[in-house]
């Protein structure tokens, strides 16, 4: 879940004032924008369009790109190209996914050669349905095409933790094989709801509908199993299936803690800006737990790639996200590539106050239409460039006050995610941020299209 939508009903619930802008920096702006962007043909750029974007990510260790909304075909195709674009350069080693673990080890196994059907892993209920998209099989098929002749393939880690019952079904399986007692009792406590099996649910609905003691129950079971698989490494990690049952141990253990407080668990006093941090902590810290020395791109949304946004009523001092935690670990050598557009359409969700979770996961995502060039947008004011389409490097601009502020003033992004409430649209403190420091490299469409579902139905 988009952490926006998490953060807009707790932390953010105080509105903030309109963005002050000033009509003399927007045009400065405007004019260095329109003088130094590079503009491109199309939503997949030439060899040569890319060639100096991918120039400007050298040093990277992890580069964060991300899409302004999960629902539109143009930040999906030019991320995708961008990120074959990497690989051929051999800019980057790994990606790393805004998805579950079990769906990076299947899309990993995938890619190198080792079976498995692709529109089957797309449409696991582990995976999310945003991206079950022909842009992202495409990179997906390619990424498998090309592994078959490099001598250093191309692997994907899921980096994400909301697949509770998956997890530590893969690591009791490898339990039971060294400590059938210890096992046989865990999966007791998780409980046949929670694992796979007949009957069982997906993580986010039986989350929303456990009760305290059930939830707690299998919390403790998580940090028992993560436990005997810290305390047994040296004695097990020689077993096949050691270190993907370790990470799952691990994943059920985050998953659980980060959803710990939700759905009246807990008082709303316990619901503070670090606890709605949880999940993207854990995100960042897999994520370097898997890097090993390796490059990675990170394939997420804008509000989990930007590397900083400064402290405000909508961002506390004591909230994080993934980019901002890469960027602490790392220094410069994460950079990112942020997006953004003025008009069009993007899939998406119709979201109620009256929707249970489960209602959520099966609304269909259907084409929205909503402004994202008035006033106070961004795509407004980048709209008055005149171009179609462009990238540009925020990182040195002129030595001018006007751009200087213009860069920090915050402006409505068009952030939507998966879902949106129609009535709130551009008016939420967490889809409103400034361009810097957060962004590094900025894409903007001036026009944006949905994104292209796989065929099926979406849930």
């Amino acid at each position: 879940m988009l952490f926006a939508a998490l953060l807009a009903g707790a932390v953010a619930s105080v509105a903030t004032p309109p963005p002050v802008r000033d009509a003399g920096d927007e045009t400065a702006a405007v004019q260095w924008i329109k003088a130094t962007a590079h503009s491109f043909s199309s939503e997949s750029p030439s060899d040569g369009e890319f060639a100096p974007l991918v120039a400007s990510l050298t040093g990277a260790q992890v580069i964060g790109i991300g899409e302004v909304t999960h629902g539109d075909h143009e930040d999906q195709a030019f991320k995708a190209e961008l990120i074959k674009a990497l690989v051929r350069e051999n800019r980057v080693q790994l990606l790393l996914l805004e998805s579950n673990r079990q769906v990076g080890a299947d899309l990993d196994a995938y890619v190198m050669g080792r079976g498995g059907d692709l529109p089957t892993l797309l449409r696991s209920p582990s995976f999310f349905r945003v991206w079950r998209t022909d842009e992202f099989a495409d990179l997906i098929l390619w990424l498998r095409a090309y592994n078959v002749q490099a001598t250093s393939p191309i692997r994907i880690v899921g980096i994400d933790v909301q697949d509770a019952g998956t997890d530590a079904d893969v690591a009791l399986h490898f339990l039971s094989d060294h400590d059938r007692t210890a096992a046989d009792r865990l999966r007791s406590a998780f409980g046949k709801d929670l694992l796979p099996g007949p009957g069982s649910k997906r993580f986010s609905v039986w989350q929303a509908a456990a009760t305290k003691s059930e939830y707690d129950t299998a919390t403790q079971a998580s940090i028992e199993l993560d436990r005997i698989f810290r305390d047994h490494r040296a004695a097990w990690s020689s077993s096949p299936g050691f270190d993907e049952a370790a990470n799952a141990a691990q994943t059920a253990r985050q998953a659980l803690n980060t959803f710990e407080f939700d759905n009246n668990r807990a008082p709303a006093t316990a619901m503070t800006a670090d606890y709605y941090a949880r999940r993207d902590r854990f995100m960042a810290a897999n994520a370097i737990d898997h890097l090993d020395g390796r490059t990675a791109a990170f394939w997420a949304h804008d509000l989990h790639v930007l590397a900083d946004i400064p402290t405000s009523t909508a961002w506390p001092a004591d909230y994080t996200w993934v980019g901002r935690e890469l960027r602490r670990k790392l220094g410069n050598g994460y950079k990112t590539v942020d997006f953004a557009w003025s008009e069009g359409s993007f899939r998406a969700q119709i979201m109620t106050s009256d929707d249970s979770n489960e209602i959520l996961h099966r609304k269909p995502l259907v084409p929205q239409y909503l402004p994202n060039n008035l006033p106070g947008d961004l795509g407004g004011a980048l709209e008055r460039t005149g171009l179609e389409r462009f990238w540009i490097d925020l990182r040195s601009p002129p030595d001018q006050p006007s751009i200087a502020r213009f860069l920090s003033v915050s402006y409505n992004r068009g952030w939507p995610g998966w879902g949106l409430y129609p009535n709130k649209w551009n008016t939420d403190p967490n889809d409103r941020a400034p361009l810097r420091p957060g962004t590094d490299i900025l894409v903007w469409f001036k026009h944006i299209t949905p994104s292209h579902l796989l065929p099926g139905d979406d849930f």
